[in-house]
């Protein structure tokens, strides 16, 4: 009925001009559709119509290119016309007006491209094919006649019935393209095929991102693009002999079929590269969807790839554009990018560079053959040129492929970035060489040899930045001095380029850990070519410009690499001049790009200001010095907390801050206040062990329970600074908002989230919950939530958290226990509760009035422990996060006193792998604490049931699991042994397991070694917490409570506990010079 409804208002003249033909048959439709404005795109997505629900059940979704369209072109306004073809010009398409614009701004990688270009790239390729055969497709939109393409298919249709489904795919071929020597209708049937694919597309980019002007303009586009998937269709049936009933898009045969005609073909070699440029504008919107068709990604490079290599086989002397190769190697380089599993893409790259290639030596011997005129010499010398420019980007983009393993894995040793670095010194070398014993004749020389895999190249410092910027992503610092130092001996000339500039010493500064060699690169290398660069600025009229080997550019990125060196040797001036003197630089932009670029890199800065242990200070000082706010009352900037009387404070105030800037800040400081409470709590338990008289028999022990006070007075502080300064932030994020300017900046979900974490009590807590669920009309993010109930926990108030879950919850689903990642938080605090001393949940009787689900009423009165394993039975869908929150509120307290609940967590692990949740390092670690002082039966249990979980070939492993990933799970596994080592004080125990892991091929650490004293420390607190019981017991006496305590201290009876224990330290502990920790020990090491 929609059909017919359709076809009954295409008849009455409603809005486009229409070639109709018996719907019976199978054709090509000429349509030309004029789409005016009215419907907004939101409507067409929430009624989508029968097309786009067909496309959402096969392999195509452009949801995700919608984003990308709706983030890049926001502010754009476009409209669509007709697209007609004239006989003196390419037509162009001029984009219709866009009167919705986006709300939310949607963030994409940089490496991906806009819809726009996507979708000039397939109108402007298709276009310069039906401009170049426009005689053999004509289009007249007032003319009811059928176009020659809908007449050839109309009689490829009409002998369907003929056609025998037992011929083989030659004799298909011949019906579909005719004869051999009727030329014109065999690239007619081509240029329709392509036109048919296309057109699909492009129906698809008019119906989800353009905005329609009614429901007939819908109807029109909607038949359109019936049409044209249909046609494939049909086609595809007819390259499947005896599948009649296939429904399937599919354009795979479509394209088999093409390239056959083609290849089989002397001539057209023009009309080849065009078929190529089309399938590329295909290709990379093919690439960009969410459910991607790979084998149809690799039919059409392969498709490509024989048309280009039957270009090259005829001697054509036909150059692909610079465009061409372009726009197919991003595709492919795109695709390997895209793909979930990772597949080396650069195979095809350097197919492409061999094309590319041979396609540019057989132009050099056909133009040196041709004797033509000087203008037609440099015509070809214009186009290899450009060619031979596209070649050295595709060879950087090869260079990068051979990195992107190493990337993924963060493997420094990677095979392939061996590769890509040894290919790059082998080229450099050989071209250098070449280059001292160059003839008149080097243009004739192959680039391909037969010695080599690889295509040589002259690379330039693009190719080396390349490599570099990989190596130092992964840390190979061997890999950075290699190319450095081959940089810096290459012999410069006229044809080289290859000298350092900034990327090539961003990549280095990158590399270097130490922040003392930083500086020394800035000091001795860096400085000198700015002050040379400043010095050639002022004489570049008169000199014609700098040179890259005399002067060097200030970048930010170098900036962002020096901000924290600089700041711990104290050199804060020197970073403050540096900032200044980029902000100067900047000056040529035009104002709106200038600001965008201060705002995006000062939040740069100050995301590496966070990063540093200073509580803050620089990121304070970058704020306050660079950061425009205006004050309410005098209208005039506020004062700044660093005086430097260089530079006058009104002129260093240029980045308008934004929302981002703000929340980085406040990020900081709720970071600062979680450290500190963490550290707090966990130094007051040691403090109160080593404050205990039983154990403080010498000086050493007062004294350090001296520095823990002071240090515990220190972090009691930085809490209390951090606080305030959020709260100071936030209050002028509000003061902004009152302002009478244009300039407003709302707080978000990242504000409240970093909010609630800077809280001091529960109460203030729920009151910013309030507020945060104001903002979103009754139910507050769920990242907010998270952080309540998380900061709940480190607060000690667990009963709280569990209010906060219940009030807050998703009411859209059918339990409050189906969000699995907020059940895990609500277990985190649930854990912290029992570890900071397992009371009794207590609700408020307004609390429990709201309880829908039963919760607080089922949890009231019941201990942490308890309502961990009531909420673990509760979780529907359990992950390694569910199992190793539960086993950590286990570790802590005894569901039975004074045993371990070993069993019990060795239940929880049965449980896990009954239910096939994979075994990582956290998880297995948080199990084997559980079992405390029971050495033995942890020992027992890791033979049978622990080591087998960390083997690849376990039931339950994750296969996708990278064998780094894998050492890292063991590792932590066998942590969690050594910690039950500490808590039974058996350090003999400890060294024979890190004997093992050393046989194992596991790299002690000092991590290892923590381990074991954090669970010698919680012995010593339950020791005395076990001698206050005894103590505050009516029943006790001092006589029975002294023996006790002696028996605690002597058992296990094992002797020589310093000497194990000073092993194990040697054994774990990596000697480093730069750290002053081992500057006074005087522990014997053997260092090779």
């Amino acid at each position: 009925m929609f059909a017919v409804a359709t076809i009954l208002w295409l008849i009455g003249g409603g809005g486009g001009a229409v070639t109709l033909v018996p719907i019976t048959h199978s054709f090509v439709l000429s349509l030309s559709l004029s789409l005016p404005v009215s419907t907004t795109l939101g409507w067409v997505m929430q009624h989508p119509p029968v097309s786009i629900r067909q496309r959402q059940q096969h392999h195509y979704d452009f949801r995700s290119l919608m984003v990308l369209y709706a983030s890049s072109e926001r502010n754009s306004k476009e409209r669509t016309t007709t697209r007609t073809t004239t006989n003196h010009q390419v037509p162009k398409v001029r984009p219709h007006k866009q009167q919705h614009k986006y709300k939310h701004k949607h963030k994409h990688k940089h490496n991906q491209p806009s819809l726009q270009e996507l979708k000039d790239q397939l109108f402007r390729s298709f276009d310069a094919l039906k401009y170049k055969y426009k005689d053999l497709t004509p289009r007249d939109n007032n003319n009811s006649t059928t176009t020659k393409s809908s007449q050839d298919f109309n009689y490829y249709n009409h002998n369907h019935n003929n056609y025998n489904n037992q011929s083989d795919h030659e004799s298909h071929q011949q019906h579909l393209f005719g004869k051999s020597d009727n030329d014109d209708d065999n690239k007619t049937i081509v240029v329709a095929l392509l036109e048919s694919i296309v057109d699909y597309y492009k129906s698809l980019l008019l119906q989800q991102y353009y905005e329609l002007d009614s429901s007939n303009s819908l109807a029109s586009s909607i038949q359109h693009h019936h049409r044209s998937r249909d046609t494939i269709i049909r086609i595809s049936r007819e390259c499947h002999p005896g599948d009649d009933k296939k429904e399937e898009f599919d354009v795979l045969p479509v394209l088999i079929d093409i390239q056959s005609y083609l290849n089989r073909t002397q001539q057209h070699h023009t009309l080849k590269l065009q078929v190529v440029a089309v399938l590329t504008s295909v290709l990379r919107i093919e690439v960009h969807t969410t459910n991607r068709n790979e084998p149809l990604i690799d039919t059409i490079w392969e498709v490509c790839q024989g048309i280009l290599q039957d270009i090259i086989a005829n001697n054509s002397g036909v150059l692909p554009s610079r465009s061409l190769v372009l726009s197919l190697a991003v595709a492919i380089r795109e695709d390997y990018q895209q793909r979930r599993q990772y597949i080396d893409g650069s195979t095809k790259l350097l197919k492409l560079l061999q094309i590319v290639q041979q396609a540019t030596m057989e132009q050099r011997s056909v133009a040196k053959e041709e004797d033509d005129d000087d203008d037609d010499d440099d015509h070809h010398d214009h186009d290899l040129h450009s060619v031979q420019e596209a070649y050295g980007i595709v060879w950087n983009m090869y260079l990068s492929s051979l990195g992107d393993h190493a990337l993924q894995t963060r493997n420094p040793q990677d095979p392939n970035l061996a590769k890509a670095v040894n290919v790059l010194v082998r080229t450099t070398t050989t071209t250098t060489t070449t280059t001292t014993t160059t003839t008149a004749d080097q243009s004739q020389q192959p680039l391909i040899t037969s010695h080599t895999e690889f295509p040589p190249f002259q690379p330039d410092i693009v190719s080396f930045n390349t490599v570099l910027d990989v190596a130092a992503k992964v840390g190979n610092q061997t890999i950075v001095d290699t190319l450095w130092n081959h940089i810096m001996t290459t012999p410069t000339n006229e044809n080289s380029s290859i000298r350092p500039n900034v990327r090539s010493y961003n990549a280095r500064l990158a590399s270097v850990r130490d922040p003392a060699t930083k500086l020394q690169i800035l000091d001795k290398e860096i400085l000198p070519l700015l002050n040379n660069n400043n010095n050639n600025i002022s004489q570049s009229h008169s000199s014609g410009g700098t040179s890259m080997s005399d002067s060097l550019p200030l970048d930010a990125r170098t900036i962002d690499l020096l901000l924290a060196p600089l700041s711990l040797q104290g050199r804060i001036k020197d970073l403050f001049q540096m900032i200044e003197r980029w902000i100067a630089s900047t000056a040529s932009m035009e104002p709106y790009q200038q600001r965008k670029v201060l705002q995006e890199k000062f939040s740069a800065f100050l995301c590496s200001a966070t990063k540093m242990n200073d509580d803050g200070q620089l990121a304070k000082e970058l704020f306050s010095r660079y950061m425009i706010i205006v004050d309410d009352d005098d209208n005039t900037t506020t004062t700044t907390d660093v005086q430097d009387e260089s530079v006058d404070d009104d002129s260093r105030r240029v980045v308008l801050p934004e929302r981002r800037h703000f929340n980085v800040l406040l990020e900081m400081y709720a970071k600062i206040a979680t450290q500190t409470i963490q550290q707090i709590q966990k130094y007051d338990a040691i403090h109160t062990t080593t404050s205990d008289s039983t154990y403080n028999n010498n000086n050493h022990e007062t004294d350090r329970s001296k520095n823990l006070e002071h240090y515990l007075d220190y972090l009691q502080t930085s809490r209390e600074n951090a606080i305030r300064d959020a709260w100071d932030r936030f209050y002028l994020m509000e003061k902004l908002n009152r302002d009478e300017s244009h300039r407003k900046i709302f707080p978000d979900d990242y504000t409240w989230s970093a909010l609630v974490r800077c809280c001091q009590s529960s109460t203030q807590v729920s009151e910013i919950m309030n507020h945060a669920a104001t903002a979103r009309k009754g139910i507050p993010s769920p990242v907010v939530l998270r952080s309540a109930i998380g900061i709940c926990g480190l607060l000690n108030d667990p009963s709280m958290a569990c209010t906060l879950f219940e009030k807050y919850h998703d009411d859209r689903t059918s339990s409050p226990f189906a969000n699995t990642r907020l059940c895990n938080v609500l277990l985190s605090a649930l854990a912290d509760g029992a570890r900071l001393g397992n009371s009794p949940l207590q609700f408020e009787s307004t609390a429990s009035s709201q309880d829908s689900s039963g919760l607080l009423q089922t949890l009231n009165g019941r201990s942490c422990t308890d309502a961990v394993l009531y909420v673990m039975e509760q979780i529907q869908h359990k992950d390694s996060q569910t199992y190793c929150n539960a086993a950590s509120a286990l570790q802590h307290t005894h569901v039975q006193r004074s045993r371990p609940n070993g069993k019990l967590a060795l239940a929880l692990f049965r449980n896990s792998t009954r239910d096939g949740v994979p075994s990582d390092g956290r998880m297995l670690n948080a199990i084997i604490r559980c079992f405390g002082n029971d050495i033995q039966s942890a020992l027992a249990n890791w033979k049978t049931e622990f080591r087998p979980a960390c083997s690849p070939s376990h039931e339950n492993s994750d296969k996708r699991v990278w064998e780094q990933k894998q050492q890292k799970n063991l590792l932590a596994a066998y942590d969690g042994l050594v910690y039950v080592c500490g808590r039974s004080e058996r350090p003999d125990v400890a060294v024979r397991i890190a004997y093992a892991m050393q046989k194992e091929g596991i790299e002690l650490s000092e991590r290892t070694f923590n381990s074991y004293i954090s669970g010698k420390r919680k012995r010593q607190q339950l020791l005395v917490v076990q001698d206050d019981d005894e103590m505050s017991s009516p029943s006790s006496s001092p006589s029975s409570t002294t023996s006790s305590r002696r028996l605690s201290k002597l058992f296990p009876k094992i002797r020589m506990i310093e000497q194990y224990e000073n092993v194990l330290y040697v054994e774990c502990k990596k000697y480093d010079t730069y750290d002053k920790r081992t500057e006074k020990d005087k522990r014997v090491r053997i260092i090779l």
